[in-house]
This record gives C-alpha cells, sequence and structure tokens, in this order.
C-alpha cells in the first residue's frame, strides 16, 4: 500500500472515530453506524455521487481496478507484480485481462523513441 493510502486510510479512522463509529483493529474500514458491512447499495450510491461531484459519468466501482492496473503499466511495473497485487494466481491472466491497457506495440515503440531522445 502505498504512503499516501496509509495516510488517508489513517485520517478516515481518526474521523470514523471522531463520529463515533466502531474502529477497533477488527472494525471496518468503511461500514454503518453500528459497526456492519456497508450494503451493495450503499457503497453504489456513495459512488455514483462521487463520480457526478467530479463530472464522471458512466464508470462502474470494478473501473477502480482497470485504473489501477492501467497506472501500473504506464509506470512499467512487470506483469508479474501487477498480478500479485491484484490477485491473479497466473501471470497470464493478467497480461490477457489487461494487454490493452500497456497500448499497441507502436505506441510502446513510440514511448521508447521519446525516452531515448
Amino acid at each position: 500500500m502505498s504512503a499516501k493510502a496509509v495516510t488517508v486510510l489513517r485520517e478516515h479512522k481518526e474521523q470514523m472515530d471522531e463520529d463515533g463509529f466502531r474502529t477497533d483493529d477488527d472494525a471496518l474500514i468503511f461500514q454503518t453506524r453500528p459497526g456492519a458491512a456497508q450494503s451493495r447499495h450503499n457503497v453504489y450510491r456513495s459512488w455514483t455521487a462521487a463520480l457526478q461531484k467530479i463530472s464522471v459519468e458512466g464508470a462502474g466501482l470494478h473501473s477502480l481496478r482497470h485504473t489501477f492496473v492501467s497506472r501500473l503499466a504506464e509506470r512499467g511495473v512487470p506483469s508479474v507484480t501487477t498480478a500479485k497485487l491484484v490477485g491473479h494466481s497466473q501471470v497470464e491472466t493478467t497480461e490477457r485481462v489487461y494487454t490493452k491497457l500497456r497500448g499497441s506495440k507502436s505506441e510502446q515503440v513510440e514511448k521508447l523513441r521519446e525516452a531515448l531522445l
């Protein structure tokens, strides 16, 4: 987990504590006030509201996973590392499903050419 993610989650936990939510070591990160898991409906409603605030349409929750993999690919993270991070037991699954995110061969060659100049 990135340092920024850790910071954001710690701040979230502090806010939850201030708001009267359960924050012990076994508590859920996103929960209802009584400490239960958020319902699918509530998660989707919150996601939709967040997207509206930033004027993004049609992005499902699974978009987060694709964005994560895309950002790793853009930064040249090896497929084997990406596979581990997203929970694929075989690297081939990651490469088959997400290869299109890495760009075409000509785009890759162009990026390499630009880097060498």
